[in-house]
């Protein structure tokens, strides 16, 4: 099957459990396009749990190994949110979330 169709099998397995994915690398569009190897990351915000991941990613043929590192974060402080309120840039955890990620 082509890599592309399978990531999207991936990708449409992942968004039913719930989860939204906020990080691809490569992006998306280059998934789409092929422009990959054989392997790609994820990183999905979902309240499924590990188990449940894993049980539904192997049940697709042809996927060698399946990498998943929980990332728990903290509700945002008052201090966020007054920022937020006040039209600055709240904190981000982005750069966290891009250091720990869901390896499919």
């Amino acid at each position: 099957m082509l890599k592309s169709a399978r990531a999207f099998i991936i990708f449409n397995t992942l968004e039913g459990l719930g989860g939204d994915i906020i990080y691809s690398n490569p992006p998306v569009e280059d998934i789409e396009d092929e422009k990959f190897d054989l392997e790609f990351t994820v990183v999905l915000v979902s309240k499924a749990s590990e188990k449940e991941l894993k049980s539904e990613l192997n049940n697709i043929s042809e996927i060698d190994s399946i990498f998943i590192e929980q990332i728990i974060v903290d509700k945002p402080s008052i201090e966020d949110r007054e920022e937020e309120v006040e039209g600055e840039k709240p904190k981000t955890i982005i750069s966290q979330l891009e250091k720990k990620r869901i390896k499919i």
